[in-house]
């Protein structure tokens, strides 16, 4: 489960903004049933979901690809050549920036312990690299490994906790290039300690967005694989759209053979799970005619609406079912209203799974704040400053009344987070 992701100097961001799904003590006294009981007695309860308001071009899209950056710069640093560039971006409207290196940090529970997992990384190296690990019980904190380049003696200096690392880390010390992480040096060498935190940064979160084109044939290989997924998905769909009576997909290689059910990859988000990329479906919704018949709508017919319910529907029922932490960039783009609090509601009851998923959503869809399973500290905003740079802070950071709707509010501006609009001469 995530507690916390942090960020420093990454695109619009240029000191560091810190976000939490750590419930407020007013959420846990009044709102207990709808928070996730992690059964850790430092930090009993986090939140489900959570939601990121900011105008166009504030940051919303920048806070999740700085996460999306920080799991496959672990998933792939390994691969990078030795004098292979790291595409991190730093703030660009402020020279100094440019020198500084970026940071990311994220805080999460796996199993029985909380982990706190660093890196700060230039365009060319790796600065700094720590881990440390708070086990229940006794939950006293272990720092299991610290990489920290010093600029006088222009190499690293080490830290291996070899009571809690196994295996020949040493061996995995000496051949981790400047410019790839020593965790995932270590997972390509085979260390089997470091392997649940690897798994975590780069299996537990996933990341949805309309863009993504492999997001279709995703949900078209589920429905089409027959099986629990095929009754599953339609009846997401049915559920979005009563009128919705099934779901037809064919493929375009070969409409009469049958293909063998996907093989996802083993870390749901890494790309691995693109399936047959080269193969096309004919993806139709059936819906009844006036006499009772049913009437096939090819998809790229069907509203935008739909064309992305069905592009998102695949990865997001999965991601629910196995309990992973869900980023949603820009949840109200085409859909209406009433289905995107359907999605909050998913998660919020864990209708489809009993292992806690999360989802973190940006939107300007201020109707979802209304909803009944979002408190004050679970809605975020992120505020673009004068010199460009961008803060990101919670609703509850606010001290106003209860009874006040963060709804009006918001769209009168008095809370940030809303565009500055300058009207004049066209």
């Amino acid at each position: 489960m995530l507690v916390e992701f942090s960020v420093e100097n990454f695109r619009v961001f240029r000191e560091e903004q810190a976000f939490s799904m750590v419930p407020a003590p007013s959420s846990i006294r009044n709102r207990s049933e709808d928070l996730i009981s992690t059964g850790f007695l430092r930090l009993p309860y986090l939140h489900r979901q959570a939601t990121v308001y900011g105008a166009n071009g504030a940051g919303k899209t920048s806070l999740v690809k700085a996460f999306q950056f920080m799991t496959r710069f672990v998933r792939d640093s390994h691969n990078s050549s030795a004098m292979g560039n790291i595409n991190t971006v730093p703030f660009i409207y402020n020279d100094p920036s440019h020198q500084r290196p970026s940071k990311f940090r994220v805080v999460f529970l796996s199993d029985d312990t909380m982990y706190e997992y660093c890196f700060t990384v230039s365009c060319q190296k790796v600065i700094e690299e720590y881990l440390l690990a708070r086990p229940q019980p006794p939950g006293k904190s272990r720092q299991l490994f610290v990489r920290e380049f010093v600029q006088e003696d222009n190499d690293y200096k080490w830290i291996i906790n070899s009571k809690y690392l196994k295996g020949d880390l040493k061996s995995v010390q000496q051949v981790t290039r400047p410019n790839a992480l020593f965790l995932s040096t270590a997972i390509n060498r085979n260390n089997e300690s470091l392997k649940k935190v690897f798994q975590w940064i780069v299996s537990k979160p996933v990341f949805i967005s309309e863009g993504d084109k492999y997001l279709k044939n995703y949900t078209a290989r589920l429905i089409y694989g027959g099986g629990k997924w095929n009754s599953k998905l339609i009846n997401f769909f049915k559920t979005m759209d009563a009128r919705i009576v099934d779901v037809l997909v064919l493929s375009s290689v070969s409409k009469n053979k049958t293909l063998n059910n996907p093989s996802f990859g083993h870390y749901e988000n890494n790309y691995t799970d693109r399936v047959d990329g080269e193969i096309e479906f004919d993806i139709s919704f059936i819906r009844r005619g006036n006499s009772g018949h049913r009437v096939p709508l090819p998809l790229d017919q069907e509203s935008l609406g739909i064309q992305l319910l069905f592009q998102i529907a695949g990865r997001l029922l999965k991601s629910i079912e196995k309990g992973r932490v869900i980023l949603i960039d820009e949840m109200n783009t085409n859909l209406h209203p009433l289905i995107n609090s359907e999605i909050v509601s998913m998660v919020s009851g864990s209708i489809l799974s009993r292992r806690n998923p999360q989802l973190i959503f940006t939107t300007h869809d201020v109707t979802v704040s209304e909803h009944d399973n979002i408190s004050r500290d679970q809605i975020w905003l992120i505020e673009k400053n004068r010199d460009l740079s961008s803060d990101l802070y919670a609703f509850s950071d606010f001290d106003i009344p209860k009874e006040n709707s963060f709804q009006r509010g918001f769209l009168y501006g008095r809370y940030g987070g809303v565009p500055r609009i300058v009207r004049g001469e066209l």
